[in-house]
C-alpha cells in the first residue's frame, strides 16, 4: 500500500493507486463519506475533551483520527493529529493549543477537499452512466 502525500490534503495518488487501479472506485464514495461523519463526530469529542482539559482521551481521540485520515489519503490531517496526540502527552499548554488549533482549521480544509472529491466522482459516475 502506498503512503499518502503529507503535503496533501486528499491525496490524489494515493486514492488512486489503493482504490482506483485495484478496483475499488466503487467504495470510495461511502468511505469518504464515513470518513466526514467519523472526523466531525471525531473533532467534536476532542473539543469536549480540549475544554475539559482531559489531555489522556485528547491524545486517544487524536490519535483515532490520526488513522482515520491516513486510511483515505489525509496525510497531513493524520499529521497534525499526531502531532496534537503527542502535545497531549506533554505539559507544554502552549503546544497543545497550537497543535489543538493547527487541528481544527486543518480539519475544516481536509474535509472541504472530501466534499469536493465527493461532487467530483459523483459527476464521473454520472458521465459514466450516459
Amino acid at each position: 500500500m502506498n503512503l499518502p502525500d503529507p503535503t496533501q490534503l486528499l491525496d490524489q495518488d494515493y486514492l488512486r493507486n489503493n482504490f482506483h487501479d485495484v478496483g475499488f472506485s466503487y467504495l470510495l464514495p461511502e468511505l469518504l463519506e464515513l470518513f466526514s461523519k467519523q472526523t466531525g463526530e471525531c473533532l467534536q469529542a476532542l473539543e469536549q475533551h480540549y475544554l475539559n482539559n482531559n489531555l489522556a482521551a485528547m491524545g486517544m481521540e487524536a490519535h483515532t483520527l490520526k488513522g482515520t485520515a491516513a486510511s483515505v489519503g489525509a496525510a497531513a490531517l493524520s499529521i497534525a493529529a499526531a502531532d496534537l496526540e503527542h502535545a497531549a502527552q506533554e505539559p507544554d499548554a502552549a503546544r497543545i493549543v497550537q497543535a489543538h488549533n493547527h487541528l481544527q482549521e486543518l480539519a475544516i480544509k481536509t474535509l472541504q477537499a472530501v466534499t469536493d472529491e465527493l461532487e467530483h466522482l459523483t459527476q464521473e459516475n454520472e458521465q459514466d452512466v450516459l
